[in-house]
């Protein structure tokens, strides 16, 4: 049975990503489909990794935080990570909870300098991200390409895992409630499948 995870990196629910997240989770109750959502602004955890940690995290040892997200990550055989784009990537805390929760021996190893898949081998990721920038424009300058690009090799296939979806909402500052409705059709249309 399919098990998804939901990485919420938005620092309130009551937000336009908090909207999305909404339009997903309704998707998969009316599909039946498991999950479970990570709030990141609800979790007790501090996003600056620390050096201890990750000298820790390479000799196998991880804090209560991050074996317990570890978790959540193997459950799942999809992790969706929704978004908004601040400043070009991941707001802080989210990247933050990556630098943690992406720690080796758990979601890689190394050869030499070669990345070798752990437990997120053959697991999707998925990606929501909503932008200030019309997507158009993204699209065309290639910064859209350019992050995509960037996410799935230096995250997604680093960890062996293998990108599925992606959807990118851009202009949401700007936008009225019909284009913000079409964008939810763009949602429950690709989560839908």
């Amino acid at each position: 049975m399919s098990h998804k995870l939901i990485v919420f990196m938005h620092s309130s629910a009551e937000t336009f990503n908090g909207a999305i997240l909404r339009q997903v989770t309704g998707i998969f109750d009316e599909q039946q489909v498991s999950y479970d959502v990570r709030m990141l602004h609800e979790l007790s955890f501090d996003p600056v990794l620390s050096l201890e940690d990750y000298q820790n995290s390479l000799e196998g040892h991880y804090s209560a935080f991050m074996e317990q997200e570890h978790e959540y990550w193997r459950k799942a055989d999809e992790i969706i990570v929704l978004f908004p784009l601040w400043w070009g990537f991941f707001p802080a805390l989210g990247k933050g909870y990556l630098d943690q929760v992406l720690s080796y021996g758990f979601a890689y190893e190394l050869e030499g300098e070669s990345p070798i898949a752990a437990a997120l081998k053959d697991k999707q990721m998925s990606i929501i991200l909503t932008s200030g920038s019309p997507y158009e424009e993204m699209k065309a300058n290639g910064l859209h390409d350019q992050l995509i690009d960037t996410i799935d090799r230096t995250i997604i296939q680093f960890c062996g895992m293998t990108m599925n979806r992606v959807v990118h909402l851009g202009d949401v500052i700007q936008a009225n409630d019909q284009e913000k409705q079409a964008m939810f059709r763009q949602v429950r249309e690709t989560f839908s499948k």
